[in-house]
């Protein structure tokens, strides 16, 4: 039976890995052979770069965004509440204890020892030898309304926009 994520061939003397149906496909085309090895990074640095293109970014990471995580193994692209960022003092150098609640079924909630550049979105790093990316999203209100509302729906103080009622 074959893993339908992995294919590996042989090439020149040595085995390399083709990704096969991942998140991003049209990055990894049958075309390309690399090392094993190197994969994970090259993986993570293309999908990073795609998910910067689509997704608005936030500079910074406060209690209370929304954050995406990214990871290699196990594959999960999800995205979590942070409820709380502590200095972790059990250490000399600037690391925090970052809390988010993984906004999946089932919840669950994680508590991760990173640098400030791991979960601003600054750099990619490995947890358990497997590639992560974490960074906020930014949620920028519409700057205009959705088309098909006339200005006097828009404001709900106007008596023609007074929601549901009850009809008897």
């Amino acid at each position: 039976m074959t893993d339908n994520r992995w294919t590996k061939v042989r090439a020149e003397s040595r085995v390399v890995c083709r990704p096969i149906g991942h998140i991003f496909p049209r990055y990894f085309s049958g075309d390309d052979k690399v090392s094993c090895s190197r994969y994970g990074s090259i993986f993570m640095e293309k999908l990073v770069a795609e998910l910067k293109k689509i997704i608005p970014f936030k500079e910074t990471t406060v209690v209370g965004d929304i954050v995406i995580i990214a990871a290699k193994q196990p594959q999960m692209l999800v995205y979590a509440m942070v409820g709380d960022i502590t200095r972790d003092e059990s250490r000399k150098e600037e690391w925090w204890q970052v809390t988010m609640h993984l906004l999946a079924i089932p919840l669950q909630t994680v508590v991760w020892t990173l640098r400030t550049p791991q979960f601003t979105g600054d750099e990619i790093f490995t947890m358990g030898g497997e590639g992560r990316f974490i960074q906020a999203v930014r949620f920028d209100p519409p700057s205009t309304p959705p088309s098909g509302l006339d200005s006097q729906q828009q404001h709900p103080g106007n008596k023609r926009n007074r929601g549901l009622r009850v009809v008897k």
